[in-house]
This record gives structure tokens, sequence and C-alpha cells, in this order.
């Protein structure tokens, strides 16, 4: 693979660009799975640590972070003959990043980690408002494909994101600061 490119391409169709090496630690990560846990604070001991654990690194990982609205769920049967499912979501707004476009196709194939979450799920995702954390994966022949993971957009969950965001951003920030010799500050 090459080296590390700009994040996600945006305007004049450039689309979307990996920043690098898809790896282990990113495939745990962007399991191409959801999680409903909508209120982290009732979780206890490693459950939470685990989820906070996960969630610092998604957002420490992520080409895009963004508010969706799940719009259909959509099963079909691949060349292989397995079944994938695909959820079609709306960008309602972007958190961190650039977005391909404002609606989003996310797939999963059965035999995959994360195609029980989603399999079976159509009224627990249907017309309701997720994160969405996407790192893009360079596969075969050069396509990109978004891998993914959808998590509750409840109080709780944004309220941790939003905390999670301003620190990669401060930490972007300062690492700019840092290499330019300014001082740093950022709008808002």
């Amino acid at each position: 693979m090459a080296a590390a490119v700009s994040a996600c391409g945006g305007g004049s169709g450039s689309g979307p660009r990996p920043t690098g090496p898809f790896t282990a630690q990113h495939e745990a990560l962007f399991d191409d799975a959801v999680d409903f846990i909508e209120t982290p604070n009732a979780l206890e001991g490693r459950w939470l640590r685990d989820w906070e654990q996960d969630t610092s690194a998604r957002v420490s990982e992520a080409n895009v972070i963004a508010l969706v609205d799940v719009l259909a769920v959509h099963s079909d049967t691949d060349v292989e003959r397995r079944s994938r499912i695909r959820v079609a979501a709306r960008t309602v707004q972007v958190l961190l990043g650039e977005p391909p476009g404002s609606e989003l196709a996310l797939w999963v194939a059965e035999g995959e980690p994360g195609y029980p979450t989603v399999d079976g799920n159509a009224s627990r995702l249907l017309q309701k408002r997720f994160v969405a954390f996407l790192r893009w994966q360079q596969v075969d022949g050069g396509r990109v494909r978004p891998r993914w993971h959808l998590s509750p957009a409840s109080s709780q969950v944004l309220a941790r994101l939003r905390m999670l965001i301003d620190l990669r951003s401060g930490a972007a920030t300062a690492r700019a600061g840092t290499s330019s010799g300014s001082g740093g500050s950022r709008a808002r």
C-alpha cells in the first residue's frame, strides 16, 4: 500500500482516499457493525472501559464521523451466494472529516463479524439516528470502500464524542502550531 495520502477527498469528484494502511486495529474498530448502547453511563467495570477505549480509538482513527439517519435496510446475495445487507443512511450532520456525499451505503456480508449485529435488527435501525464512524479501506483493484461502525446518537454518546473530537482537533491544532511556529488558536 502506498504511503499515507490526504484524508477524505472532497470536491471535484476526487472521492475518499485511505489515510494509510488498514490495520488489524482498524478491522476491530471499523467492524461493519452496530452497537445499541444508548446509555454508556449504565455500563460498569470492563464493559465501560471497553466502550470508552473503543469509542476513543474510533474518534482517533476515523476519516469521517457523522450523524446519520438510517433510511433503509436491504438484503441480497453476492456472487459467492453469501447474504449481504446494505444499510442506506443520510448524513444529517458532519462532526469530523468530509463524507463522500449525503447518502451512504454501508455493506456487511454473512460471515463477517458485524453481520449478526445488523441481521434481524432492521426495526432497531430504521428511521433512527446513529453516529457513523467511517474509515476508508483500499481493496482489490484500487477500489475504496467505507469500513464503518454505528452507535446510537443518544445524548450520552454525543456528549462523549464531542469531548473526544474536541481533544482530537485540539491535538491536531497544537501539532500544526508547533510545526508552523504559530500559536495554534482555533476558531469555533
